[in-house]
């Protein structure tokens, strides 16, 4: 082997002096000339004085890497050699010296940046771009000190306990010692012999440890994985030039390449995951590997298409679907269990990005620096900037002895299904295993994510969800949506058995940072983290669903610029609402609380606003937007942290809104109905207004709604639809004397029966206020136009106040009245009554006489209220008899019920 041969020096000097950058050119040249006493680096113009303070003081490892390593010189030796002016080389040189003098060899501590050990092989590739410059007029002297230098540098990269052993930083030393062994042709042949053979030594054992089985730098960072294939490649190159073959390394070199190119995102830059930070890789990059890597690389504008859509690096730990390689807007899932090497690790285990319609959604948010005391970096290292589980508010440790608990356990790829499972035992006495499928046409794709928490313990976890910068998110109260600009993106939707909050945070740095995203080196922004929140004992399950097209939730315009406001309530459990006002600055007027109706599933929105706009007033319309069709504002799991947020909203509008001089109004229909009930019937002077509500919850939701009852009462037994039918029945809703309640209600609706008869008969002890109002033949579904008219007459009246007060208006609301189309009896056997209703007349009274059989065994007086119950009746058959009379006469009309059969199973 030849060093001394010219093709691997001309090889090895191309690649130590590189052109110098245009825009710098003139800047560099007059602090050569002496013009100016500053010079340009890319952290700013730098004056001598402000280097040695530099190079003496600074703490930042970042920027003293890059100035300890002579970096900011890149492309001089290129100036310098073109324009043969002595001066500037010399000018050059007493700025090395400059460096040299202030950092002595001896003495100096081990672990600072002057003598780091990647810095030094930096270092000693610049010093070798000045040292080979072939220029006639430099002197003897200025040449052979920097050359004597060379040789100094290339002795300590050549001592064994100063090599940083199998890692890039090795990488890095032994590269420039084997480019001082093939260039510096001024040391003896001994020297460069024993640096060459060295440093390919190390090189061979470094290549092949670097990699996977797969060809995966082990490094953690596709853009280490990238810049370890290059130095590959370039010294697979000089040692072709040399003679010098490697079948193993050339090997090597070629499987690496299909990693490279599945990892690269649709817009031909790589994922920021680890320490990779967000830069084209067309500009340099694209021709390191194969015409299909140059095709991902320039984001399909060169190269030949690759023809694998979707791999799994099962030993290294990635797994990647792609939708196509047609465009940018293709889909894109990354789902990654990489712990191959402590080095650039970051806590990202199990974390999860997804690119589609262009750009990346939910993205992990680069490096900031590798200063390790800095909040921000340590914030990109920690598991609370990745998409993964937090278990008790503490970040795993970025490196640990447990890497071999983090792995890719299973897939399935094959035509459309793609599904991935890898876990990670690093979190304590948790057991974190993820499934991750993608189902569903191209570009329009379900993503889910299933996350399988096993301890014993109780502990509180916290899902990241890291946004990319831009984009804006809307809180439901079991999932979110994103949106870039007007354009929904993505949605998500969370269930598990127990409770759950959900947070966004965003540009936080106290108590903690959080929320921010690191475009390049040393550069931060604000962007957008959901938190899911959530505390269990044992095992848990949560199945978090995102969708691209076919969305969980209905885009009602809560993130809109358009006529309407929606506003977040943050208080515990977090409510969205609405909030309108028409009151022209009067603060006399009604406040309305309205409360929604059941809609489809993911289909949130309110009711009655055209309705309520008639009126002067001021409105909140609040959404139950909780679980996947709402959960009467009450109950999640159990828990009634729902019911207490939206209970402190109210109680707080109240207040803001000069509450004690206004007359409140509690509406809704159907399950609105319901949920003011339960919640105006609690708040003093409340007027609640309502049509056709459900009294009895469980029942209601147990068949048509089964999810509703699942999501409230956290199962479907008996048991959990008998404590959702109960909770109206308590006697603090009971016993409103102090309220005033109208029930809008259709006889030949169910509701009339089974639920609003029930809860006014069971209101009739505490002598309630309460007046129900029943339309003959309308049934449920016709109850929300019916409601809007007597809705708009009973705000309109509200307008005759004095001092938040209702003037007396005719209506005995201590009167249950109704108007029904004929007499009629049942029995309901949830509530174990027998039931009977006739229709008054203007100004009659109504007595009922029970008979089981032929035998008469109950009879009530007459009464001006249309409707009365019996309890606890035996089993057997039962009718009644009714006597219709005017107040003014003795007279009266005889009814007469048919049979009803009343079985009792015991």
């Amino acid at each position: 082997m030849q060093l001394n041969g010219e093709p691997a020096r001309e090889l090895v000097r191309k690649m130590l002096i590189q052109p110098m950058g245009g825009s710098i050119q003139k800047q560099v040249e007059n602090f050569l000339d002496g013009q100016k006493q500053d010079f340009p680096t890319r952290y700013g113009v730098v004056t001598p004085e402000e280097l040695i303070h530099i190079w003496v003081e600074e703490t930042d490892r970042t920027k003293l890497r890059y100035f300890h390593g002579l970096l900011f010189l890149q492309g001089w030796a290129s100036l310098i050699e073109s324009e043969n002016n002595p001066r500037w080389y010399e000018c050059l040189s007493d700025l090395i010296q400059l460096w040299h003098f202030k950092n002595p060899r001896t003495g100096v501590d081990p672990s600072g940046m002057a003598f780091h050990d990647e810095t030094t092989a930096q270092r000693l590739n610049q010093l070798l771009s000045f040292a080979i410059i072939s220029n006639p007029y430099f002197s003897a002297e200025t040449s052979k000190s920097l050359q004597s230098f060379c040789d100094e540098t290339a002795e300590i990269l050549l001592d064994e306990d100063f090599h940083s052993g199998l890692n890039n930083h090795g990488m890095f030393q032994d590269i420039a010692l084997r480019n001082f062994a093939v260039v510096a042709s001024w040391a003896k042949e001994s020297t460069r012999t024993r640096a060459f053979e060295t440093s390919c030594k190390r090189l061979r054992e470094y290549f092949v440890h670097a990699f996977t089985a797969e060809g995966v730098h082990v490094e953690n960072t596709p853009t280490y994985h990238l810049m370890v294939s290059r130095s590959l490649k370039s010294h697979l190159e000089v040692l072709d030039q040399l003679d010098a073959h490697d079948a193993e390394l050339e090997s090597l070199y070629e499987s690496a390449a299909d990693y490279a190119t599945q990892i690269v995102l649709p817009n031909g830059t790589f994922p920021p995951i680890s320490d990779t930070t967000r830069q084209p890789l067309h500009a340099g990059a694209a021709n390191i590997f194969t015409e299909e890597y140059r095709y991902a690389a320039t984001a399909g504008k060169f190269g030949r298409k690759p023809k694998t859509l979707r791999k799994a690096f099962l030993k290294s730990g990635y797994s990647i679907y792609r939708s196509d390689w047609d465009d940018q807007d293709a889909t894109y899932v990354l789902f990654q269990s990489a712990y191959n090497n402590d080095y650039h690790k970051h806590s990202d285990d199990l974390s999860t990005i997804i690119y589609a319609k262009g750009q990346e959604i939910i993205t992990d948010p680069g490096p900031y620096s590798y200063n390790y005391k800095d909040p921000f970096s340590k914030y990109a290292y920690s598991q609370f900037a990745h998409n993964n589980i937090i278990v008790d508010n503490r970040s795993t440790a970025r490196t640990d002895k447990n890497a071999d608990s983090v792995r890719l356990l299973s897939t399935k790829i094959s035509g459309e299904e793609f599904e991935a499972i890898a876990v990670s035992g690093r979190l304590g006495d948790v057991l974190h295993e993820r499934k991750i499928v993608v189902s569903g046409a191209a570009r329009k794709e379900s993503i889910q994510v299933l996350d399988e928490l096993q301890t014993d313990s109780t502990h509180k976890y916290s899902q990241h969800w890291n946004l990319a910068p831009g984009l804006e998110v809307v809180l439901h109260g079991n999932g979110f949506e994103v949106y870039r600009g007007e354009e929904k993106l993505l949605d998500a939707f969370i269930e598990t058995r127990v409770p759950i909050d959900l947070e966004v945070v965003s540009g936080q740095t106290v108590p903690t940072v959080m929320g921010w995203s690191f475009p390049s080196f040393g550069q931060k922004v604000p962007t957008n983290v959901v938190k899911v929140q959530f505390a269990a004992k044992g095992n848990l399950s949560v199945s978090t669903r995102f969708e691209l097209s076919n969305f969980s939730y209905v885009n009602r315009g809560l993130y809109s610029s358009g006529a309407h406001d929606w506003q977040r309530y943050p208080n515990d459990r977090g409510l969205n609402y609405l909030e309108t006002d028409t009151s022209k600055g009067s603060d006399k007027t009604p406040l309305v609380f309205a409360f929604s109706a059941m809609g489809l599933s993911g289909d949130f929105t309110f009711n009655y606003k055209s309705t309520i706009d008639q009126v002067p007033c001021k409105a909140f319309y609040i959404l139950d937007d909780f679980g996947d069709q709402g959960s009467y504002y009450l109950l999640e799991k159990k828990s009634k942290r729902i019911f207490n947020t939206v209970q402190n909203f109210i109680s707080e509008k109240i207040i803001e809104n000069n509450g004690s001089d206004r007359q409140l109004y509690f509406v809704g229909s159907s399950k609105g109905g319901t949920a003011a009930l339960l919640h105006g019937l609690l708040i003093p002077r409340a007027r609640v207004f309502v049509g056709a509500p459900q009294s009895k919850i469980g029942s209601f939701v147990q068949k048509p709604h089964p999810n509703i009852l699942e999501y409230m009462s956290g199962g479907q037994t008996e048991q959990h639809i008998q404590d959702l039918d109960e909770v109206l029945y308590e006697e603090n809703y009971l016993n409103n004397a102090v309220k005033s309640v109208t029930i809008i209600v259709g006889m030949a609706d169910h509701h009339y029966k089974n639920h609003v008869l029930p809860w006014v008969d069971a209101t009739r002890k505490y002598s309630s206020k309460v007046e129900m109002v029943a339309l003959e033949g309308t049934p449920h579904a016709e109850i929300g136009k019916a409601y809007r008219i007597r809705l708009r007459d009973e705000l309109m009246k509200s307008q005759n106040t004095q001092g938040g007060k209702i003037l007396d208006s005719g209506v005995d609301a201590g009167a249950m009245k109704s108007r029904v189309g004929a007499h009629n009896v049942w029995y309901d056997k949830v509530s174990g009554n027998l039931f009977a209703t006739c229709e008054p007349q203007q100004g009659t009274e109504i007595a009922y006489r029970l008979y089981r059989d032929n035998e008469l065994i109950n009879s009530k007086t007459y009464q001006d209220v249309n409707f009365t119950a019996w309890h606890g009746l035996e089993n057997g058959r039962y009718r009644v008899r009714f006597f219709r009379r005017s107040n003014q006469s003795a007279e009266s009309d005889k009814l007469t019920s048919k049979w009803v059969i009343i079985d009792n199973v015991n």
